[in-house]
């Protein structure tokens, strides 16, 4: 597309501005004349004119008439407007003070805004021959749209004639502003080479090549093939429509952003809200479980202490059932000890008893012989001597077993406090189950006696007819039979002789009994007979219940050292736990 003439052509009305500037800058380079005088000019296009002379006011209205004239070509408008702005800045200086006021206020008319084909469209003609031979018009679009890649058009499109030869193509750009840019630009390229629509409307213009311009006004509305699918295809817009379009629609999404946005804040303030009433009701959450926490440590506290009190008391008490423990062995082992030198001395004593008793019975014997002999008498002397060393050894007999049965009567009672002791720590101890514990003899079992009346009660129709309080009754009942075996002149026992020995029971023709099991049945007799049993066995002189050691695994009273035993050991086992005596 390279072009060789030089001749002055025609130019189009987008073309003014910058013919104007080309026009400026040589009458500024003076390759233009138009000052010949001190006051007198000539307008250098119109030299074969009538009037050449003009002083500055008429040269500057001639110059700004014929530029805004819309009946003159577009050439000759540039041209004078170029002159006119010449005359305005570089001309100025020489002229009259007035004719400056007139020459800054002088103005052309406003031009009417040029309206495109949108979207955006290139027109094209006089298309090569070689692009004619084309097998399809797919493939003549093809060609095309590669040839113009550089304007980044968006489509081609190939009209054909009656004949099926091209017509003319279409090229359509992208619809916003980067499509009119490469639309301007596609334009340009034809202008440059001078094969634009001004050229192509010559009449001896050249066949050689491609010509090629933006679609405006007078395309669209011009007859024939190219302004009908100009008029089927596409719209008249200003730029200004566009502008103001593409505000609406900005303006419309920065609405519509808007309208989102204040719904979303909306929304958010509705949430912040509700963030709001959840955070004050964590804090006040936060500061009750805080008051708690503060509470229930200084609680924790207290209780730690009441704790390290209690460590130390079961610690005090721990050594001091060891203790007890240690001293209850060896109190045992002395009484053994003791128990088994008293035998010992016990034999003694018959044994030196019997050699006394012997001697005597010599000593008498001798004496009803008479003093016959020396030998006799000597002899007697020697059994004599031998019968007060015996009486003596029996007198410090006599004395040891006085005092060592005096130890043992306070060992004896020693030990009755120490297994006094013993039962109260039992009783103390916070265990539920043990194996070694206490059991109070002589009290009535309260849930079999109850459970004795209610299956007597429930056999018993007249009761069940007269509404009667079983609950209250058998109370009552119980109550009055705890006191009955307390009292010291009801005996309702008797001796028996058993295998030899004396055995104490119970009389089954009691008054008491017989009522008992008349009102309550024979199972809470059986209750009560057994409380008196245990009573008569443990305590019979004072009829009240006794705590005895009682070994509840086998059911049996357990003996002291038996207990003791199972005391120590328990405090080994348990000795870094927290359990302690109340």
């Amino acid at each position: 597309m390279e072009h060789s003439s030089e001749e002055e052509s025609e130019i189009s009305d987008s073309e003014i501005d910058e013919y104007k500037d080309k026009i400026y800058a040589q009458l500024r380079a003076g390759k233009l004349k138009v000052q010949y005088g001190e006051k007198t000019f000539r307008c250098p296009f119109c030299l074969g004119k009538k009037k050449q002379d003009y002083n500055g006011k008429d040269l500057m209205q001639h110059a700004s008439g014929i530029g805004v004239a819309p009946k003159r070509k577009a050439r000759v408008r540039a041209s004078h407007l170029a002159l006119a702005e010449f005359v305005k800045n570089d001309l100025a200086s020489s002229l009259e003070p007035s004719l400056k006021l007139a020459i800054v206020e002088c103005k052309p008319p406003k031009k009417e805004e040029e309206k495109f084909v949108w979207p955006w469209m290139g027109i094209l003609v006089n298309v090569p021959t070689d692009l004619k031979c084309a097998n399809s018009v797919q493939e003549r679009e093809d060609m095309l749209r590669s040839q113009l890649s550089r304007f980044r058009p968006y489509r081609v499109i190939v009209k054909l004639d009656s004949n099926g030869q091209i017509d003319h193509s279409i090229i359509k750009f992208a619809e916003d502003w980067t499509g009119l840019e490469d639309a301007l630009a596609f334009e340009k390229h034809f202008i440059v080479e001078k094969y634009s629509k001004t050229d192509w409307n010559k009449i001896n213009c050249r066949k050689d090549d491609l010509y090629g311009w933006l679609a405006r006004s007078d395309d669209y509305d011009s007859p024939g093939t190219i302004g009908e699918h100009l008029r089927n295809i596409g719209v008249l817009k200003k730029i200004s429509d566009r502008e103001r379009e593409g505000t609406d629609r900005r303006v419309a999404h920065y609405k519509r952003q808007m309208e989102e946005k204040n719904e979303r804040l909306q929304e958010l303030e509705l949430k912040n809200n509700q963030n709001a009433m959840k955070l004050d009701r964590m804090m006040n959450d936060k500061d009750r479980l805080v008051q708690e926490h503060n509470e229930k440590k200084e609680k924790n506290a207290n209780e730690n202490i009441l704790l390290d009190l209690a460590t130390l008391k079961h610690k005090k008490a721990d050594e001091e059932l060891t203790q007890l423990v240690k001293k209850h062995k060896q109190e045992k082992e002395d009484a053994f000890k003791r128990r088994y030198k008293l035998e010992e001395d016990l034999i003694s004593k018959q044994n030196l008893e019997m050699e006394l008793a012997q001697l005597r019975g010599k000593l008498e014997v001798m004496k009803h012989m008479g003093a016959e002999a020396d030998t006799t008498s000597k002899e007697v002397d020697k059994i004599s001597e031998e019968l007060k060393e015996k009486d003596e050894q029996l007198d410090a007999m006599d004395s040891t077993n006085q005092a060592l049965i005096i130890v043992e009567r306070r060992t004896n009672d020693e030990l009755e406090q120490a297994k006094k002791e013993l039962i109260k720590g039992l009783q103390q101890m916070s265990v539920t189950r043990s194996t070694i514990g206490v059991k109070r003899m002589g009290i009535l079992d309260e849930k079999a006696f109850l459970a004795a009346c209610k299956k007597k009660a429930a056999n018993d129709v007249s009761k069940k007819a007269a509404n009667y309080d079983l609950e209250g009754e058998s109370t009552l009942l119980l109550a009055k039979w705890e006191h009955e075996i307390t009292q010291p002149d009801w005996h309702p026992f008797k001796v028996i002789d058993v295998n030899g020995h004396e055995k104490e029971i119970v009389q089954e023709d009691d008054e008491k009994l017989q009522a008992l099991k008349e009102e309550a049945g024979q199972e809470a007799r059986d209750v009560v007979v057994k409380a008196l049993l245990e009573m008569n066995e443990y305590n019979p002189s004072g009829r009240y219940a006794v705590p005895v050691l009682w070994n509840f695994k086998e059911n049996r009273r357990a003996p002291l050292d038996e207990a003791v035993d199972y005391m120590l050991k328990q405090w080994k086992l348990n000795r870094t736990k927290k359990t302690y005596f109340g």
